[in-house]
């Protein structure tokens, strides 16, 4: 009867050592490839997102330089021939004009506006020249990420998933195939021995 009991813990031993290997296997392999393509797909998610907020950033920058050259371009309508600019003052003193008096205030008025007028075109062609500027930056971004996912992510992607992911998943085939292989090799032995002590007991 003993020598039943030791056969019987003999397997029972050698399933839990096999079954702790196969264990260790998808612990520390099969896990970590899925964890290692978690990765992969997360990076290549946040760089799609990524994009896309660039994408939105770029034509929103497009609309407000589409609205700054239109109204630049209302605004040069306006004016004397058109050039959106006050004509610079005459000093021309005439009898008519209201005298001394009269024609110096008129010419502070006109220096005034001419400069206002020149300003305020300088502030709007430093703004369009700033839009000009951050558009050309986010386009170079925006270029740069796509070519990233395209050439670089998503060829790191697939390959992982055709190779690592494959490899793994073949292993995991494997281990399991080999350990209900060995375990029926191992029961059908202490079976085999079971069935013998019984008769000779018998």
């Amino acid at each position: 009867m003993t020598t039943n009991f030791k056969i019987f813990s003999d397997s029972l031993n050698y399933f839990s050592k096999s079954y702790n290997e196969m264990y260790r296997y998808i612990d520390e392999n099969f896990l970590i490839s899925l964890q290692d393509l978690a990765k992969f797909c997360l990076r290549f998610i946040q760089l799609i997102k990524l994009k896309n907020d660039k994408s939105t950033d770029l034509a929103v920058l497009q609309d407000f330089l589409n609205k700054e050259l239109a109204n630049n371009s209302g605004g040069s309508g306006s004016g004397s021939g058109g050039s959106g600019l006050h004509q610079p003052p005459n000093p021309v003193i005439s009898s008519y004009q209201g005298g001394i008096v009269n024609n110096t205030t008129q010419l502070i008025k006109d220096t005034l506006s001419t400069s206002n007028t020149t300003i305020s075109n300088t502030i709007k062609s430093d703004k369009i020249k700033n839009l000009e500027q951050e558009i050309a930056k986010e386009t170079k971004i925006l270029t740069d990420l796509t070519n990233k996912i395209i050439n670089e992510e998503y060829p790191n992607w697939e390959k992982f998933n055709k190779i690592e992911i494959k490899n793994s998943m073949l292993g995991l085939c494997d281990q399991n195939i080999k350990f209900y292989n060995d375990l029926l090799e191992k029961f059908g032995e202490v079976e085999m021995k079971l069935i013998k002590r019984l008769d000779e007991d018998m």
